[in-house]
């Protein structure tokens, strides 16, 4: 499955909606796909440390595709618990959506936010349920996007994230507005608009 393929497959009740969406979406993986990593690699990574991640990935993945708890092995390689682990499983989950499908995407979204709760860092868990949340919006499933989205509102909010915010308010503003529920999306678009004032 391709990032186009699935995109062609989704539909919208509103004409103007769906081609707005099929081209937010693409934009989405083109832009995700040519930004850099969320967080700056700030030690150099040994190859035994890669091939480690790497070794842990492949079998969080396989334990989550047989439905196995991943707890556990999390618990076995806490030393491997860190930013650079969130950021590779982030970047795959974007990268399954393009070529691997959903399912598998939303799997390594769900162990990077197991990732990011351990580290307790709410701007890793914040923008996770992010991530999560543009997933469903690219299936379509737009109330599961919303309550994604309206999770990572809440992390962002309580952690006085508000440049991190903006997003959120904007892409809550285009989920209301597709469910043609028009009053929050009001809301939400015009809070994203303060919220890229000079005080943000």
């Amino acid at each position: 499955m391709t990032c186009r393929a699935s995109h062609a497959n989704i539909t919208f009740r509103a004409g103007s909606a769906a081609l707005l969406s099929r081209l937010a979406l693409a934009l989405l993986c083109i832009y995700i796909t040519l930004t850099p990593p969320t967080l700056p690699l700030s030690q150099a990574q040994s190859p035994a440390q890669n091939e480690s991640e790497e070794v842990l990935i492949a079998a969080l993945l396989k334990a989550g595709k047989e439905g196995q708890a991943i707890e556990s092995l999390l618990d076995q390689h806490g030393a491997l618990i860190t930013p650079r682990l969130w950021n590779k499983l982030t970047s795959r989950a974007l990268s399954a959506y393009c070529t691997a499908g959903s399912e598998q995407s939303l799997l390594l979204y769900g162990i990077a936010l197991n990732v990011a709760e351990r580290l307790k860092d709410q701007r890793l868990v914040a923008a996770t349920h992010y991530r999560i949340g543009r997933t469903y919006s690219g299936l379509g499933q737009t109330q599961s996007a919303i309550q994604s989205l309206l999770e990572s509102r809440k992390i962002f909010e309580a952690a006085e994230l508000r440049r991190d915010l903006i997003y959120v308010l904007g892409d809550l503003a285009s989920l209301y507005y597709y469910a043609e529920d028009f009053k929050p999306a009001r809301l939400h678009a015009e809070e994203s608009i303060l919220s890229t004032g000079p005080d943000s």
